[in-house]
């Protein structure tokens, strides 16, 4: 005869049945932990900071004359010293300007000239009725026209040689170059 076990009951016998079977248990083995002795003592303090390295003086360059850069002989990152030439920009255009304002001030020079000198010749014959008085008030205003216009090719002159002189680019200030 068979009898019939749940189960739900032959399963936990089972396992109590094979707890008894094997005898002592097996012991667990020690664990190991580590062991420090704390004692005060004085240790170096270090501090790590986080920053960024900024410029105290910065020049932006900018050319005051157009062009085309012929030469840029600065490298990038070098040290510069105050005058150093940084670009040097085509001067073509701007050296023919200098001449023709130079060969202005040359023929107001000349009409001033010979503005002074017919000016000079009528004065002394306006005295004597030699010559009409309108002659002389023209030989004056002309004199004083040709004066005029030497100062205006002056003026252009310097203007000219500016420009000339704005084609060589120098550093402003002492320092390190940055990314051109």
């Amino acid at each position: 005869m068979r009898s019939i076990i749940p189960a739900s009951v032959q399963v936990p016998l089972l396992l109590l049945a094979a707890c008894r079977s094997g005898g002592d248990p097996m012991p667990m083995p020690a664990a190991t932990v580590a062991v420090t002795t704390v004692a005060p003592q004085a240790t170096e303090e270090v501090l790590d900071f986080v920053g960024q390295v900024e410029a105290s003086r910065t020049v932006q360059v900018r050319a005051q004359a157009s062009g085309v850069i012929t030469a840029r002989p600065f490298r990038e990152g070098a040290q510069v010293h105050a005058g150093d030439v940084l670009y040097r920009i085509d001067a073509t255009n701007y050296d023919a300007d200098l001449r023709g304002a130079r060969a202005r001030v040359a023929e107001a020079e000349s009409r001033v000239q010979n503005a002074t000198v017919h000016a000079a010749r009528l004065l002394p014959l306006i005295a004597d009725n030699a010559v009409a008085r309108q002659d002389v008030d023209n030989a004056e205003a002309t004199l004083l026209q040709s004066r005029a216009a030497l100062d205006d090719a002056r003026a252009t002159l310097a203007r000219a040689q500016k420009s000339v002189s704005e084609t060589v680019v120098r550093a402003e200030i002492s320092g390190r170059v940055g990314r051109a």
